[in-house]
């Protein structure tokens, strides 16, 4: 897969999630944007817009789930997948109610993850 004209981003505030995740999408060539809480979401939503967002749900001060909910008042085109570690009966179906594209369980598994994110950027 060569992204190297897209971008993403991802909330997440734990380092080795997020390095994980960054590896995964190394040989894609994406564009990252790092946010660690649902508020710098926003501060990077306002200088640029990435192609798709990758949203933890558990994050300081701002949950993920407000951030999607905040997006979707005034954006309801970017794709939006959320990832959690919080995967229990159910779980998916309210998230994606608030607002997201998709879901991923973590731990993230690397293909689940590029088969997820090339269905929204192709």
């Amino acid at each position: 897969m060569d992204w190297q004209k897209k971008s993403i981003l991802i909330a997440e505030d734990d380092d080795t999630n997020y390095y994980l995740l960054e590896e995964y999408l190394e040989p894609t060539a994406i564009h990252i944007y790092r946010a660690y809480n649902g508020l710098e979401v926003f501060e990077i939503l306002a200088k640029s817009m990435p192609d798709l967002i990758l949203m933890d749900i558990k994050m300081p001060k701002m949950s993920g789930l407000e951030a999607i909910s905040k997006i979707r008042e005034s954006n309801l085109e970017i794709p939006i997948i959320a990832q959690t570690a919080y995967a229990m009966h159910g779980d998916e179906e309210k998230i994606i109610i608030r607002g997201c594209n998709d879901y991923i369980s973590k731990p993230i598994n690397e293909d689940v993850l590029l088969k997820k994110l090339e269905k929204y950027l192709v």
